[in-house]
């Protein structure tokens, strides 16, 4: 059981390893759910070496936005490096997008 005061987990990815813990966001999550979303070119999104090996589904979920729309926007950093959303950037490439909706995290915002 986490006790009700535990910080969350720090997030490390490859975009953050190497980045002491107080100079990242505690959980990346959080900090991108509070920047405001803007659209950003696909062609300027920046992927690094990638944790998840597998993508899964990516057909099932390009429907699913195609169907719905993209209800969660990936998060990038201030350079345009992917910090989340490599599945949802799949799908939107597989759709043909040009632009896709961002949080962008870390810098001056």
């Amino acid at each position: 059981m986490t006790p009700k005061n535990a910080r969350p987990p720090e997030l490390v990815t490859p975009a953050t390893k190497g980045i002491s813990a107080a100079e990242r966001p505690a959980n990346t999550a959080v900090a991108a759910a509070a920047q405001p979303v803007a659209t950003m070119p696909i062609a300027d999104i920046r992927v690094d070496e990638r944790i998840r090996r597998d993508m899964g589904d990516i057909q099932g979920l390009a429907e699913s936005i195609e169907d719905i729309g993209l209800l969660h926007p990936i998060t990038v950093d201030e350079t345009g490096l992917l910090l989340a959303g490599a599945r949802r950037l799949a799908a939107c490439k597989s759709l043909g997008w040009d632009e896709i909706a961002v949080r962008t995290v870390g810098g001056s915002q």
